[in-house]
């Protein structure tokens, strides 16, 4: 079915690769405080790759 040039089911498969795509990388800012620190300590005992600014 086709409406407006686009193709549903192209953009649902769209949506489910975005839904696969697992963030492996991240930043926190204020790691150094409470939060960001339990943050920190939290993401890194959950496999992912912090990167911390202070």
């Amino acid at each position: 079915m086709k409406a407006m040039g686009f193709n549903y089911y192209s953009v649902g498969r769209k949506k489910n690769f975005f839904k696969k795509k697992s963030i492996k990388k991240i930043l926190i800012t204020g790691a150094g405080g409470f939060i960001g620190s339990h943050l920190t300590d939290m993401l890194n005992k959950m496999n992912y790759d912090v990167r911390a600014l202070v």
